[in-house]
Formats: C-alpha cells, sequence, structure tokens
C-alpha cells in the first residue's frame, strides 16, 4: 500500500534488510526529517513481518563496519553497535527475540523513527 510516498512494504523490507539508509536516498534525497515524515509503518507491524519471515534469518554471523548487528554467540545472542569497525556497545540475550527487538529498536533510532513506529 502507498501512504506519503513509501510502500508499507518496502518500508519494513527496509528496516529488516537494513537498508534503511538506501530508503532515505531513494525517497527523501537523503533527509532524516523527511523519511521521519513519510514513515507509517508501526514496529508491531514490522515485528510480525519478521516473525512470518523467520527471526533467525536476521542473525548475522559477524559484524563490521559500520551499523547495528544481531549476532548469536555461544550462551545465545548479541546485538552489538559498531562504529569503524569498533564496538561501542554490545547486549547480550539467552532467547532470540528480545535480542531481535533489541535490534530492530536500535536500527529505527539510529533513524529517528521510534516516536514513528509507536515506541
Amino acid at each position: 500500500m502507498m501512504d506519503n510516498g513509501i510502500p508499507e512494504e518496502e518500508q519494513i523490507s527496509a528496516a529488516l534488510s537494513g537498508s534503511l539508509w538506501t530508503c532515505k536516498l531513494r525517497y527523501c534525497d537523503g533527509e532524516s526529517l523527511t523519511l521521519q515524515s513519510m514513515w507509517t509503518v508501526s514496529f508491531d507491524q514490522i515485528l510480525v513481518a519478521a516473525r512470518q519471515r523467520g527471526l533467525e534469518h536476521f542473525v548475522q554471523e559477524s559484524a563490521g563496519g559500520h551499523g547495528v548487528f544481531l549476532m548469536k554467540h555461544d550462551l545465545g545472542y548479541e546485538v552489538r553497535y559498531m562504529e569503524r569497525n569498533a564496538s561501542i556497545f554490545g547486549e547480550r540475550f539467552e532467547q532470540l527475540e528480545p535480542a531481535f527487538c533489541r535490534w530492530l529498536h536500535q536500527s529505527l533510532h539510529e533513524f529517528g523513527l521510534l516516536s514513528k513506529a509507536g515506541l
């Protein structure tokens, strides 16, 4: 469905694939405030789509570069934020769903989309 120029499915895919930057460039000429004003999907909509796809599909083998990463480790899962290949913070979880929710929360936060996502 098209709403304010960005189809909801594309918003969900951008949030789940880590391509919010690409979405911002495509629809907003790189302007974060414009992306915020165009964002229409909720955190819960994104979470439902992620569950349908399988949360395990969003777990990465390693972190590197810049961004928020969801990774598996020997005791569960970790959400790690990286800048310039340096770990800025990491948070560990025993279960996948709480780790995934933290990863998604942090990813949306980077683009100022939490209030638009209902958080």
